[in-house]
């Protein structure tokens, strides 16, 4: 894992000459090379590579018997994930005489709502209801709303791709329309959710 620092002390190795500004010089080369810094994406240590592999190819052959999704017959595949949005209260600076702080009263509570966010990667299309908790009805209820949303019907398929979350796999309480068939993604592998 390269930064800047790391580049302008191996620079510094290398010729056997002081580097100085080393997050400078390190970043100049690195930019010269044609790199940009980013984040990281993190990878579980317990994911499994071929199984994940074996995921990405999957619902694609899937949907080839099925016909072409352009064409409202056929098939597609969406991927769904929900995302906790809240209230938390923040106390923030205020101004005051030196040597005094302020008291201010607070309400600590948490005001949660979620996103359900259902999205085709191929075309960018998104679809999203925002519902107050998540469990196996409610995801029941998104699932109906984005099954009449899309035009699911005995000519329309959806695969869903979706996380191993608990509301998503409990086979009693949850009710999928038909033809919406539920995908799972491989386990430690947050990674390869488009949602």
């Amino acid at each position: 894992m390269w930064n800047s620092r790391k580049v302008g002390e191996w620079i510094e190795r290398k010729t056997g000459k002081a580097v100085s500004q080393k997050k400078q010089r390190g970043w100049e080369y690195m930019k010269r090379l044609g790199q940009s810094p980013k984040v990281p994406r993190p990878r579980h240590a317990e994911a499994d590579r071929r199984e994940q592999e074996a995921f990405k190819k999957a619902p694609d052959e899937g949907l080839e018997a099925q016909g072409s999704p352009s064409d409202g017959q056929g098939g597609a595949v969406w991927c769904e994930d929900e995302a906790r949005l809240g209230l938390k209260p923040i106390v923030r600076k205020a101004w005051s005489p030196v040597g005094h702080r302020p008291r201010v009263e607070v309400h600590q509570r948490y005001e949660w709502t979620y996103l359900y966010a259902f999205v085709h990667p191929k075309s960018g299309e998104v679809r999203w209801l925002i519902l107050p908790t998540v469990n196996a009805e409610v995801f029941s209820v998104a699932l109906e709303h984005f099954a009449r949303e899309v035009g699911v019907s005995t000519k329309k398929r959806i695969i869903l791709v979706l996380d191993r979350a608990g509301w998503h796999t409990t086979k009693k309480k949850l009710k999928a329309p038909e033809r919406i068939d539920l995908e799972f993604l491989p386990s430690h592998s947050p990674e390869l959710q488009p949602a």
